[in-house]
């Protein structure tokens, strides 16, 4: 399973129940720069390290991306380069997404959009 930002971050704010799964290296830095502090990023990089695989964006993910790309432009649909690199790392890896982000579903069938509940704040 292939977290999204916003699955991530509300991930990190429970705090306890980590399940196991991966991020693209744009979720990691679509969060890293939400976080000023420069120590404040150094941990969070150690704790998103220990927790998670961090996928590259390697050949078989760009051409993922065109895949998706090409598929949404059919539908005169659109998504951001950050969404649809992260949709692709999951079609890339044969993985489903988790979000809160119902954006993703535009990417549905091509790949599984696992939608997650907003956690009480």
């Amino acid at each position: 399973m292939i977290f999204d930002t916003t699955a991530l971050i509300q991930t990190i704010r429970k705090g306890s129940e980590f399940e196991e799964g991966s991020i693209s290296v744009i979720t990691l830095i679509e969060f890293l720069r939400g976080i000023e502090d420069k120590e404040k990023r150094k941990k969070s990089i150690s704790l998103i390290e220990e927790t998670f695989e961090i996928l590259d964006v390697d050949k078989e993910v760009v051409l993922s991306y065109l895949d998706l790309f090409f598929e949404l432009k059919k539908k005169r649909e659109m998504a951001s380069d950050g969404d649809a690199l992260i949709a692709a790392t999951a079609h890339a890896k044969n993985e489903s997404v988790l979000t809160l982000d119902r954006d993703f579903l535009k990417f549905e069938p091509m790949i599984k959009v696992n939608l997650l509940q907003p956690s009480p704040r």
